[in-house]
């Protein structure tokens, strides 16, 4: 796949994100709840319903995959690491941005 092709696909999966995301913050209730060590109960803003909870999943799941595709572009494409076969020492994205 063309890079200049697949940059455009991240930011369709990154503008999505951010859309669901913004959709479930217009959504977002009171919510009670407890410390379940203290028993003491205080309420929070967050999303209640159905809709606003995949919105909410939506988004952090399109954030993940965009960091993830990025990450690996800047890897496989970076002069330093692109002809190294230290991919395969970096396991997962954490141990590629450490590297």
């Amino acid at each position: 796949m063309a890079y200049g092709y697949r940059l455009n696909v991240e930011d369709v999966f990154l503008q999505h994100a951010d859309k669901c995301w913004a959709k479930a913050l217009k959504k977002m209730e009171e919510i009670e709840d407890e410390d379940p060590e203290t028993g003491k109960s205080f309420t929070f803003l967050g999303p209640k319903r159905k809709k606003s909870i995949s919105n909410c999943i939506f988004a952090v799941t399109g954030w993940a995959i965009c960091l993830e595709s990025y990450v690996n572009l800047a890897w496989n494409t970076d002069d330093k690491t692109k002809n190294q076969k230290d991919e395969f020492k970096q396991k997962n994205t954490h141990e590629k941005l450490k590297y």
